[in-house]
């Protein structure tokens, strides 16, 4: 019988290098650090709050809008959302894909050989 292995994902460390410095209302950026970790209820319920208080319908508030994770991955993140949103998109797409996965992973078992 093959032996379980458990497999766990690490959201405090997301680093993101980007190849070009990027600049942003008088700052230049030349990395974006993620915890995801870090992130409490109380950040969850701020980005509701933010979105509703915008006229978001609440049904369009969740892990599959691009504007929520990138709200969170703002608080993550300590750089406004503002400045997350002018990043060229292949960074945007990294950034929001990471987000998505922090928002949906549940941990899992495999099989180890």
């Amino acid at each position: 019988m093959a032996k379980k292995k458990s497999t766990e994902l690490d959201f405090s460390t997301l680093k993101l290098k980007l190849k070009k410095p990027f600049e942003y209302d008088g700052q230049t950026h030349t990395e974006m650090k993620f915890d995801f970790d870090k992130l409490t209820g109380e950040d969850f319920i701020d980005v509701e709050t933010e979105m509703r208080t915008e006229g978001v319908p609440r049904s369009s508030i969740n892990g599959e809008s691009i504007d929520f994770r990138c709200r969170l991955a703002a608080k993550a993140s300590g750089i406004g959302s503002d400045v997350l949103k002018k990043l060229p998109g292949n960074y945007f797409n990294q950034i929001m894909e990471n987000a998505w996965l922090f928002l949906n992973y549940m941990e899992s078992s495999v099989d180890e050989t």
